[in-house]
Parts: C-alpha cells; sequence; structure tokens
C-alpha cells in the first residue's frame, strides 16, 4: 500500500470508529428516553386511579353524612 492508501484507511478507520461511538451513546439515549417515557405512564397511571378512588371517598362520605 502506498501512503495515500494508507492515510485514507486511517481516516475512515478513525470515522467509523466515532460513529460506532456516536451508535452506542444515541442507543443508550434512546433507552433512557424509553425508560422516562414507560416511568411518566406508569405515573400518569397512579395518579389517575389515586383520583378515582379520591373521588369514590369523597362521594361516600357526602352520601353518609
Amino acid at each position: 500500500m502506498n501512503i495515500f492508501e494508507l492515510l485514507i484507511n486511517g481516516r475512515y478507520r478513525r470515522h467509523n470508529q466515532n460513529q460506532r461511538e456516536h451508535n452506542k451513546h444515541i442507543f443508550s439515549i434512546e433507552k433512557q428516553l424509553s425508560e422516562f417515557d414507560e416511568a411518566g405512564l406508569r405515573f400518569e397511571k397512579w395518579i389517575d386511579e389515586f383520583a378515582a378512588e379520591t373521588e369514590a371517598k369523597l362521594k361516600k362520605n357526602e352520601h353518609s353524612q
């Protein structure tokens, strides 16, 4: 190989390594966002259940008075 081929191959290798690292970071961020979304949905469900229970208790107290 001549010096130009070595230089080109070296640059492509560095670029490919940078791309792999970038992809790992993106995958990690996407995974964290997915976990955050799931936690948000669980919290929203919990809030809805809590609101329904509270409303039922309030109605029960109104009728018993």
